[in-house]
């Protein structure tokens, strides 16, 4: 049973109990008897009455004790009563704040699993990425052990290329330059040949060389006496004063200049001719 229906409970009892003491304060209704009887009658209503008022007084006190303590039980009651309002007013409170906390805590673990499900799709994102990079560089890494193994292998073919440029690649020149071997042999077995004959076999040796040094690159160089000096295929090795040729010209060359393709082979030895004191 709640506080409220105790106090409505009490008010009840309350209201009954004045109603018994307002009936018991009531005087008896006279009763209407003969009048040979009056006296007797009013004898007996007198001892009636004083026996009336001393009941009505003992119950007058007794209903005014139960009234006091009623009305203290009410008044106790009422305390009670509001006590209870109070707290349970602040229990209202206390469960409005603990609702509105239970809210927020809500919408915290809902952020909070939005989160974690970002952060999952995300992690697995990044795995699949790293799987991917791990692919990737598998892949590289074979790739590059290919490469490698290649460059080793085109390495090894170099060096062997190098090597059989380096042991048989003058094997074209040295052919060419075996007609005019040929020749210097014949010449020399010819011992009783005459001048001119030995003279025009010089030429013929000296044409196969020059034809072979061409077959390989190398070409000859303009020397010749009266040509300007140029310092980067001529090389002074004097100055002599000449009034026939101008200052700073070839006078006389000793060996010839050479190059093979665009790159110079030996400069020419030359005498320049300087100015005549």
């Amino acid at each position: 049973m709640s506080s409220k229906d105790s106090s409505d409970s009490f008010d009840a009892l309350f209201a009954d109990a004045l109603k018994a003491v307002e009936k018991n304060k009531k005087p008896p209704k006279p009763t209407s008897d003969s009048s040979l009887d009056i006296e007797l009658d009013v004898d007996i209503d007198f001892d009636v009455e004083e026996e009336s008022d001393s009941d009505s007084n003992s119950s007058s006190d007794v209903a005014s004790e139960a009234y006091n303590a009623l009305l203290e039980e009410k008044a106790h009651l009422d305390v009670q009563y509001d006590q209870l309002q109070q707290q349970f007013q602040q229990l209202q409170s206390e469960s409005t704040r603990l609702q509105q906390r239970l809210a927020s805590a809500h919408t915290h673990m809902q952020s909070m699993m939005e989160q974690r499900n970002k952060f999952r799709d995300q992690n697995k994102t990044t795995q699949q990425s790293l799987e991917d990079n791990h692919q990737r560089i598998r892949m590289l890494e074979a790739k590059l052990e290919r490469q490698n193994q290649q460059l080793e292998k085109n390495g090894a073919m170099r060096r062997k290329e190098r090597q059989e440029v380096k042991k048989y690649g003058a094997t074209t020149t040295l052919k060419q330059l075996l007609p005019a071997l040929d020749s210097l042999d014949l010449a020399v077995k010819n011992e009783n040949a005459d001048p001119e004959s030995l003279r025009n076999g010089l030429r013929l040796l000296q044409a196969q060389f020059i034809d072979a040094l061409n077959e390989a690159g190398v070409q000859r160089v303009s020397a010749n006496p009266g040509d300007k000096f140029n310092p980067a295929h001529h090389e002074a090795v004097m100055r002599i004063p000449s009034e026939d040729i101008p200052t700073n010209h070839i006078v006389e060359a000793f060996c010839g200049a050479y190059t093979l393709h665009d790159r110079l082979l030996r400069a020419a030895m030359v005498s320049v001719a300087a100015p005549k004191k």
